[in-house]
Parts: C-alpha cells; sequence; structure tokens
C-alpha cells in the first residue's frame, strides 16, 4: 500500500467524523529496528493543521527512555 493510499484513507477518515489519527512511525518492515518517522509525523501534523495527531514510535521502556 502506497503513500497515496495513507492521505486518503486519513482524509476519509476526518471527512467522516473521525476525532484523531494515531501513527505509529516505523513500518511493518522495520519492526523494532532502525527509528520512527518523526518527519513523517510533522507532515502529516502541517497537512492537517489543527486536527489531533498522536505519533508513537521509539518507546523502548515503560519509563518512554
Amino acid at each position: 500500500m502506497g503513500s497515496e493510499h495513507f492521505w486518503a484513507m486519513a482524509e476519509g477518515g476526518f471527512d467522516a467524523g473521525l476525532s484523531a489519527l494515531i501513527i505509529h512511525a516505523r513500518t511493518v518492515e522495520q519492526r523494532y529496528t532502525g527509528k520512527a518517522n518523526w518527519e513523517f509525523l510533522a507532515k502529516v501534523k502541517r497537512h492537517f493543521g489543527s486536527k489531533v495527531i498522536i505519533g508513537s514510535g521509539d518507546v523502548l521502556s515503560p519509563s518512554g527512555r
């Protein structure tokens, strides 16, 4: 599934009344390796402006460190 599907699904969700979008910033292929793509999350937030965007990734312990 390409990024065009992501944007279409996110737009459709908000159009249908979605109150927030939660995004995990790693791909399935990455699993628990590599760094989360925080630049992508920033791009999503810029695109949706005042909508609630919640990002996750790179939390490796209960303390978040």
